[in-house]
């Protein structure tokens, strides 16, 4: 059974070449045009990873509980202290900055925008 499959193949190549190699060409163009793209992508979603790393929320973020759905400075961290011991005393943090992020209003005599207001130690937020 393999050989006839192998007998019409053969025939089907030497009877239409052109054709045969038109089809070469274009599978090997397509699957070219997948890996580039599947390469930029993933570019792509290694750089946003990195851009939210470096920018604003760090490798890791504390908020107290419900601050994602209502934030408000009356929902804050109160262990403050605590946590600064436990982060100072871990070996595997090399660093860390405290920061509050209230959202504002920016106004003008002409217009206004919202703004997002955000306090740092600029001494910790360099290390």
């Amino acid at each position: 059974m393999f050989s006839l499959i192998i007998k019409i193949a053969r025939a089907s190549l030497a009877r239409r070449g052109l054709r045969s190699l038109l089809v070469v060409m274009m599978i090997a163009v397509s699957l070219w045009g997948l890996l580039l793209i599947e390469g930029i992508y993933e570019g792509m979603i290694e750089q946003m990873i990195n851009n939210a790393i470096r920018s604003d929320s760090g490798h890791l973020s504390l908020f107290a509980k419900d601050y994602r759905s209502d934030p408000d400075l009356s929902r804050q961290v109160h262990e403050v202290p605590a946590i600064k011991a436990a982060l100072e005393q871990d070996t595997r943090v090399r660093s860390f900055a405290e920061r509050i992020k209230q959202d504002g209003l920016a106004a003008t005599a002409h217009a206004s925008r919202g703004a997002a207001i955000i306090g740092m130690d600029l001494e910790k937020e360099e290390q």
